[in-house]
């Protein structure tokens, strides 16, 4: 069922890469610190104990025609480390609102979901058929599903420039599961994301 969905959202995502008017595209990069606590109100736990840090590379495409209010999707591929828990990886897709009503400063947010592969952090036992445990292989992957919220801004670099190269700062929420199933169904993770915009031009503009 995880694997049809998968699908779904990959073609889809196809899908509107090929049948968007708008040409922004844009290539981003990012890296983060991430913790397990309450969604969204434990964002703060990001900056307290043990250091759980995270990358991004991601490729998001404009499918509107307005340039203050403006609607794209991402998708993203993203790797957590978390000491002693698990390595996560995702891939996933979002739908994100951004106004660019400021020549340098904007603001965006977003919504989205996708898959996950965990990879144990240590030593896991199972109980085989013959009633003695075993150590689980960690290189295994554990398969999740990841659902993401996201808020942030956007700071362009030139300000004479309608697409220039960007900073970006965001706040981001996932909720990864089944994590541990009848003990915790669900694990949230806050992250803080420091990244980097770069506009993809088209081959006319670089002419």
């Amino acid at each position: 069922m995880k694997q049809k969905l998968l699908l779904f959202a990959l073609v889809f995502l196809v899908f509107l890469h090929f049948s968007a008017n708008a040409q922004e595209k844009y290539l981003g990069a990012a890296i983060s610190s991430n913790a397990p606590s309450l969604p969204v109100t434990g964002i703060g736990n990001v900056f307290q104990g043990s250091f759980h840090p995270g990358i991004d590379v991601n490729y998001s495409k404009k499918f509107n025609k307005k340039e203050v209010n403006q609607w794209l999707y991402k998708v993203n591929a993203g790797l957590i480390w978390q000491k002693y828990v698990q390595t996560l990886f995702t891939v996933s897709g979002m739908a994100v609102y951004r106004n660019n009503h400021f020549k340098r400063l904007n603001f965006d947010s977003g919504i989205g979901a996708g898959y996950g592969a965990s990879f144990e952090g240590g030593a896991v036992l199972k109980l085989n058929e013959d009633g003695v445990y075993e150590t689980r292989n960690k290189f295994s992957p554990r398969s999740q599903f990841v659902i993401l919220v996201q808020a942030g801004i956007i700071y362009n670099l030139r300000k004479d420039v309608a697409q220039s190269m960007a900073i970006t700062l965001h706040a981001k929420t996932i909720i990864q599961g089944p994590f541990v199933k009848g003990y915790v169904p669900l694990l949230p993770i806050n992250a803080i994301e420091l990244g980097v915009l770069i506009p993809l031009k088209k081959k006319n503009e670089n002419k």
